[in-house]
């Protein structure tokens, strides 16, 4: 269910109020338990919308059907005890503070030198992320703006399905990931991928796709410090950046 969760978080943040896939995101938000239990004449009457307009909301975010998208939410969502937990003993100020700062001393190891320089080489570059990890790509865009630096950020998931399906050799993607999963999502896991150099941030070690060329793993101990850490990647990333090609030209 959070690639589900993405979705329709997705097309709610992006819509009109009073758009009809803004009121089918919304609905589905609030009755995600009830997701597998409905009908597609159920949804069309409690969002007082037609059958066929649940079939282009389907369509529009990329699926093929209302069934595909009830499979999709049979994947369960994260335990908020697993991502949130701190211990009931500890003070929480304190207890954050202190893992965010056990963080920082492995930003000094990463490697980040070959990423600056394809940055410098490419012209069309695409940064994409999900949900929270998407505010890494747009810090990244905004900093890199101030230093005449173009870049594209892209959040919509269909519109990011779009660019790594044409993508080809002159185009650089830089996807941030907090859990690595952006490639395991069901809405892109059957792509063909071309030619383009795709560099993958992710807070975790994991096992790197064979079309990514490059993962740039944090490697953080708990979850709730991994957008931190990557935003503070992205300043690491404009400042090198900067210190090479802008003040020295």
């Amino acid at each position: 269910m959070n690639n589900t969760l993405t979705l329709l978080l997705s097309v709610k943040n992006k819509e009109s109020i009073d758009s009809i896939n803004y009121k089918i995101a919304d609905y589905l938000l609030r009755n995600l338990g009830q997701l597998n239990h409905m009908t597609t004449s159920f949804l069309a009457n409690e969002c007082h919308v037609s059958k066929s307009a649940i079939s282009r909301f389907c369509r529009n975010i990329g699926l093929e059907d209302f069934i595909d998208l009830q499979v999709m939410a049979r994947t369960p969502l994260q335990d908020p005890q697993e991502k949130f937990y701190i211990p009931f003993n500890e003070d929480i100020n304190n207890y954050y503070i202190d893992n965010v700062q056990k963080e920082l001393p492995s930003l000094k190891n990463i490697d980040i030198d070959e990423l600056i320089a394809d940055l410098y080489r490419y012209e069309n570059i695409y940064l994409m992320g999900h949900m929270q990890s998407s505010l890494p790509a747009y810090n990244l865009q905004f900093d890199f703006a101030h230093i005449g630096k173009h870049t594209s950020c892209i959040e919509d998931v269909v519109r990011q399905k779009e660019i790594l399906t044409h993508a080809d050799k002159n185009d650089l993607i830089i996807v941030f990931s907090s859990s690595g999963s952006f490639f395991k999502h069901s809405f892109i896991r059957d792509l063909k991928l071309t030619q383009a150099r795709i560099y993958l941030i992710s807070s975790m070690q994991i096992i790197k796709p064979t079309f990514v060329y490059q993962n740039i793993s944090l490697q953080v101990n708990n979850m709730y410090t991994s957008v931190i850490d990557m935003m503070l990647l992205t300043q690491l990333i404009v400042l090198k950046y900067n210190q090479k090609y802008i003040t020295v030209s």
